[in-house]
């Protein structure tokens, strides 16, 4: 993967991370809401695992988190 590529999904994956953490959620939590292991949203969050992007939009929906902000990290 492109380096300038790796540093978005990085900067992704930390915003997140923020916003989960932010609303007091936990891991088990939000892998809950998406039908996954712990240790794999673990895994996701993390970068050890490819973000897939139905990964992606479900977490922006049990975030409650405006594509937009996601969208804006693109730029």
């Amino acid at each position: 993967m492109h380096e300038e590529t790796n540093k978005k999904v990085r900067m992704i994956l930390a915003q997140i991370k923020q916003e989960r953490e932010s609303k007091g959620y936990s891991q088990e939590y939000v892998a809950y809401c998406l039908k996954i292991k712990q240790s794999t949203y673990q895994k996701i969050e993390s970068g050890k695992l490819s973000l897939k992007l139905s990964y992606l939009l479900n977490i922006l929906l049990v975030l409650e988190l405006d594509h937009n902000k996601i969208v804006a990290l693109l730029k």
